[in-house]
């Protein structure tokens, strides 16, 4: 379950930063995960495995995000895309 909701969660966050912008979605994602973790700690039963999978998709949608989002942050640093183009 850990593993389908971080393959779910890392396709859906891109679709949805395009939709919904990156901040957004990163935020949204956290407070999903946040909720999903309070599931899988209050709630019994075969239930426990949706909110184990919720909580993963939510934990996988902001990553790629924030990858973007320092890349933004610090264009002038070698470790970027756009600063490593300006050497080729």
């Amino acid at each position: 379950m850990l593993y389908a909701g971080g393959a779910v969660g890392t396709l859906a966050g891109s679709r949805l930063a395009g939709r919904y912008g990156r901040l957004t979605v990163v935020r949204r994602s956290y407070l999903v995960t946040v909720v999903a973790v309070a599931g899988v700690v209050f709630v019994p039963g075969p239930a426990l495995y949706g909110f184990v999978a919720l909580a993963s998709a939510g934990l996988y949608v902001p990553f790629s995000l924030h990858v973007t989002l320092g890349q933004d942050c610090l264009p002038r640093h070698m470790g970027t895309p756009r600063a490593a183009s300006r050497w080729v």
